[in-house]
């Protein structure tokens, strides 16, 4: 919920990648957490590929401290995070495995609430 007491939803846009490797950035224009689900043409296929936090810091089970978090990405993983404060980046990934001779395509399906969306007025 906002400071005016709306509801903020997620869901009234997805953006979609192909092969998207970027790098680590904030979403200044996300109004709420987002939500991302990966998949992938031959599932199985990708090699390096990750979703990177650089910025978490934390204790693993272990009891050791870690800077960073990588979570590797293979199709159907899913993922919620809040891209409004914590910085984020997907890996640069090899598509495809030297075995697999079809091409393997690496989509992103991304959703947040967006400022635009709500400053237009469509939880009014």
């Amino acid at each position: 919920m906002d400071g005016d007491g709306h509801f903020l939803h997620v869901g009234f846009s997805i953006d979609m990648s192909v092969n998207l490797m970027n790098a680590s950035h904030f979403d200044v224009w996300d109004a709420s957490p987002g939500f991302s689900v990966w998949t992938e043409t031959i599932p199985g296929a990708a090699k390096n590929w990750y979703f990177v936090m650089p910025n978490v810091v934390g204790v693993d089970e272990a009891g050791n401290n870690f800077h960073g978090l990588a979570v590797k990405l293979t199709h159907g993983v899913a993922i919620s995070w809040d891209g409004r404060v914590l910085r984020h980046c997907t890996s640069l990934c090899e598509p495809s495995a030297s075995n697999v001779e079809e091409q393997n395509l690496l989509f992103g399906s991304f959703t947040a609430a967006k400022f635009r969306v709500l400053q237009a007025g469509v939880l009014q």
